[in-house]
């Protein structure tokens, strides 16, 4: 497969650029890529749907000036982790403490901060939810042992890194927004990389 994304040499030196590893797997024609890097730190494992990207984002051999990042997932292992995911039953957060008498009856008095604890809830069922039909959706995959590169370049503002594919930009965006783990596997990548560069 021809290599459908060049990077420009100056752009190699102005900015570090991280090659993430994806497993391929095979889903009837189509190929596609599970990032192998951040898959098993996120904090909600269900977010792992998200980590799947069409092969045609990817590259079967970064530039050399990329930092490669480790692959710390096996492709059988994300593949059982999607069956998984398939049949999430969701269910609903538990609640670490019970609100002291005071706060309810403020709640009670202001019903908008019971609400804003209930939609938190709600918005993380949603998600699940849609996380379990995208991973129906992927359940038969088959492996592969082929290694693809997402390109990624670290946002110095946010501290995370982020993919140079627009496409998948926004989906990693996301997560950033969402899920404690990737900003902290993001720190440390760069940590890592940094030793490199």
């Amino acid at each position: 497969m021809e290599n459908k994304h060049k990077v420009n040499p100056w752009v190699v030196r102005l900015h570090r650029l991280y090659a993430v590893p994806f497993n391929v797997a095979i889903r009837g024609k189509k190929m596609l890529g599970l990032d192998a890097f951040f898959w098993n730190r996120l904090d909600q494992k269900f977010r792992a749907v998200l980590l799947v990207q069409p092969i045609e984002y990817l590259d079967p051999h970064p530039p050399l000036e990329a930092c490669r990042l480790t692959r710390d997932v096996h492709i059988e292992e994300q593949i059982q982790d999607i069956i998984d995911i398939a049949t999430l039953e969701p269910e609903l957060p538990r609640i670490k403490e019970r609100p002291s008498l005071g706060k309810r009856l403020l709640e009670m008095i202001f019903p908008g901060a019971a609400m804003a604890r209930l939609k938190q809830a709600s918005i993380i069922i949603s998600e699940q939810e849609q996380a379990r039909l995208l991973a129906k959706e992927l359940v038969n995959l088959v492996s592969s042992t082929e290694t693809f590169w997402g390109l990624f370049e670290y946002d110095e503002e946010r501290q995370i890194l982020l993919p140079l594919n627009q496409k998948m930009r926004r989906i990693y965006n996301a997560l950033a927004e969402r899920d404690n783990g990737y900003i902290l596997a993001s720190k440390k990548a760069y940590s890592i990389c940094s030793e490199v560069f």
